[in-house]
């Protein structure tokens, strides 16, 4: 199965736009209390979504620089153990596993 085959590429825009962004990085982030990391300076009451989301990615570039040569799958589990997966298109099939499959032969070639 070629990547993008079985949705349109307004489909794979639409997926893009709803999970890899700073505004969606923030609603994960508050979800998994990813804001209750944050340490903040004195008067603010509580952490920006930019904030959040930068947590968000800064724990997700630390587990692959972490995991080394493992970083891909690392990540990938890391990922979908923190429902980043659970997008409408996404489940219910393997579209993630022919995905990530695909850009672990790109990534490890």
């Amino acid at each position: 199965m070629i990547i993008g085959e079985r949705y349109s590429l307004a489909a794979w825009t639409q997926m893009r736009n709803d999970l890899v962004s700073n505004e969606k990085f923030a609603e994960r982030g508050f979800s998994l209390g990813m804001d209750k990391l944050i340490v903040m300076n004195r008067g603010m009451s509580s952490p920006s979504n930019d904030m959040v989301a930068n947590t968000f990615e800064a724990i997700v570039g630390a587990i692959h620089v972490d995991a080394g040569d493992a970083s891909f799958a690392a990540v990938r589990n890391a990922l979908e153990h923190m429902g980043f997966f659970d997008h409408p298109l996404l489940s219910g099939s393997s579209t993630v596993q022919h995905i990530t499959a695909g850009l672990a032969a790109t990534t490890l070639a």
